[in-house]
């Protein structure tokens, strides 16, 4: 039987001419023991369970501190990622941009290349239209002067039957 300690403080134990009567004295130690032993027993069982929940408590400690430095170690590894990627971006970016550079200088120096010949050409067919002409010219004339002594010649001999 269990006794707390109020029941304990109000036991009336049974008195015989002045002293108490000592079955009653010896089941109220025996109750008072028995009550002792079980508080005993649960104060070593909660000690037990209070350091292992303290051990729990030191455990969570440890893998809080090394989910805390595995987070930090892990924005570490993404800044420099983030900044590496950057970096590369950045290099990438100038690359493109000395490449277009580039391709436009290019394609400038074949434009100007490009109107050199045309304005080349252009001289080359303003010359060919021009011996063209003095070609057709030439070739006119010879046809005018051929045909007025083809004209000339004709001419003549109708001139002697006229006169004749």
């Amino acid at each position: 039987m269990f006794l707390s300690p109020p029941e304990i403080q109000h036991q009336k134990l049974k008195s015989r001419l002045g002293s108490y009567d000592r079955e009653d004295v010896d089941e109220l130690l025996e109750n008072v023991a028995a009550s002792y032993e079980q508080v005993w027993h649960e104060r070593d069982a909660a000690r037990a369970q209070v350091a292992a929940l303290e051990q729990k408590l030191v455990d969570y400690e440890d893998l809080e501190r090394l989910l805390r430095d595995s987070l930090v170690t892990g924005q570490r590894a993404a800044e420099e990622v983030k900044s590496e990627a950057g970096k590369e971006a950045d290099a990438l970016v100038q690359k493109a941009r000395r490449k277009a550079d580039e391709i436009v200088a290019q394609a400038v120096t074949e434009r100007e290349a490009i109107k050199v010949e045309i304005a080349r050409l252009n001289g080359v067919e303003e010359d060919v239209h021009a011996r063209c002409r003095t070609l057709l010219v030439g070739a006119l004339e010879a046809i005018g002067a051929k045909g007025d002594e083809v004209s000339a010649a004709r001419g003549r001999p109708r001139e002697a039957a006229a006169r004749g």
